[in-house]
């Protein structure tokens, strides 16, 4: 494990991954050996400590929020694991856990100081901003006041105020940007003296961390073990660690001109990899989250081999592609209800696969059981539920789905939402035949036209 520098070392494991799942046991039949407990503690370390947190945030959101979901994760990881290892009386590895915890502690602290000083500084901007905006407008206020009480009206003086206005202006934004340029200044003096408070400690701790991993994953017979840091050194690719296995699957979503028959093998890599993970509970995390890994390329396959034919409407002619995604989802949806644990990405992923499967009367029920509020009446459609996801994406294919089943009024509702969201591609809404009976039905043909012209 290579040093890197403070607060851009670690990862959300399963933000690489693509999801945070759990309770997942089964995978499928595979013939691939699971790995001893001991060493797998060893990979799922290795894996927490070895990657970065920043690279999944979104660019909208404060560094607090995004740092508090990286420590939330992390923290929701490594003390299962733990306490599995404490449990099992795995001295050796339960001193690197809670050296790990040790260097969480430190950011922790770290951020939490960089914070109230990012907090200040954004207290002080706010407050300058508004101050100027204040003297601005009493500025105008009272030369409109003066010339009215003055009983002047006419161009002449309105262009006066203007000008009045445009010089008070001027000169607010002159001290704003002072006010700024200190507020920075302080700012950066605070930082720097938090960065070299946390640096020394946190140097040693990671320092100490790495030397103590390294030896005990050199010194211990384990049969064909395959650590990343040994990785990096020799170039070599992985073949029997799962956590670097699956990180190497998971390119092939990078790669824009992949084939159909590519994105199938590497999906196939992840099924293995969950294989791989030892039978206990305790790691059932990882086995959801690599096979949910697979599902996420399995479904990419099959959006590719699928383009724009549509939905098939017998199962007998689905793709492979669409085969493997479905067996992989359904394999998860049986052991993880939707009603207890998940997120808009793995109903998206679920429902996709089925209606992909050529199954969408099923895809159409998750959807309705996670996105979807019944109607009190019959007669009329279920409601969205439009906090089930804020992504277009999400919405567009529900659209699909619900217009192939039949459910046009609730087909359209989703395509308003999924525009309102921010989709873009109206060219392939007007021909694409899943949605075929939108544009068709008389109850929502005048409003798709209105909202597609």
């Amino acid at each position: 494990m290579k040093r890197r520098l403070p607060l851009l070392f670690f990862a959300v494991l399963f933000g690489s991954l693509g999801f945070g799942l759990r309770g997942v046991q089964a995978q499928g039949k595979t013939n691939v050996p699971r790995i001893e407990e001991r060493l797998f503690l060893m990979y799922a370390l290795e894996s927490l400590a070895g990657t970065q947190p920043w690279a999944y945030r979104n660019p909208s959101e404060h560094l607090s929020v995004a740092f508090a979901r990286f420590q939330t994760l992390q923290r929701r990881e490594i003390v299962p694991l733990r306490q599995h290892t404490e449990k099992r009386k795995h001295d050796d590895i339960l001193s690197l856990y809670q050296g790990y915890e040790k260097e969480l502690d430190l950011i922790d602290d770290f951020w939490k100081t960089l914070d109230k000083s990012l907090l200040e500084y954004e207290k002080k901007v706010g407050a300058a901003r508004s101050a100027a905006s204040s003297r601005m407008t009493l500025t105008g206020l009272g030369f409109a006041l003066r010339v009215s009480m003055a009983g002047e009206d006419d161009s002449k003086v309105f262009l006066q105020g203007m000008n009045t206005m445009m010089n008070r202006y001027l000169a607010e934004q002159r001290r704003l940007f002072a006010s700024q340029v200190n507020s920075q200044q302080e700012l950066g003096r605070v930082t720097k003296e938090a960065m070299e408070k946390f640096s020394k400690p946190w140097n040693e701790s990671h320092d100490g961390f790495t030397a103590n991993f390294e030896k005990l994953a050199t010194d211990s017979d384990w049969k064909d073990a395959e650590f990343a840091f040994q990785i990096v050194k020799s170039k070599e690719t992985p073949t029997r660690n799962p956590f670097l296995l699956v990180a190497k699957a998971q390119e092939i979503l990078k790669k824009k001109d992949a084939t159909v028959k590519e994105m199938i093998e590497q999906a196939e890599v992840c099924q293995r990899a969950a294989g791989m993970v030892p039978a206990d509970r305790s790691f059932s995390v990882y086995r959801a989250a690599f096979l949910g890994a697979g599902g996420r390329i399995a479904n990419r396959a099959a959006s590719k081999d699928i383009a724009i034919t549509g939905f098939p409407l017998n199962p007998k002619t689905v793709s492979p592609a669409a085969k493997q995604a479905y067996k992989i989802w359904n394999a998860y949806v049986k052991l993880e209800p939707y009603e207890t644990n998940y997120t808009d990405e793995v109903v998206h992923a679920c429902f996709l696969a089925s209606a992909q499967a050529g199954n969408a009367k099923t895809a159409y029920a998750v959807i309705y059981k996670t996105a979807l509020t019944p109607p009190f009446f019959r007669s009329q459609p279920p409601t969205l539920r439009l906090n089930a996801s804020s992504r277009p994406e999400f919405w567009y294919d529900c659209a699909r789905v619900c217009a192939v089943v039949g459910n046009t009024r609730t087909a359209l509702d989703c395509l308003v939402l999924a525009v309102k969201l921010g989709w873009r591609d109206k060219e392939a809404v007007k021909v694409h035949p899943d949605l075929r009976n939108v544009r068709e039905d008389r109850v929502t043909a005048d409003r798709f036209k209105r909202l597609f012209p």
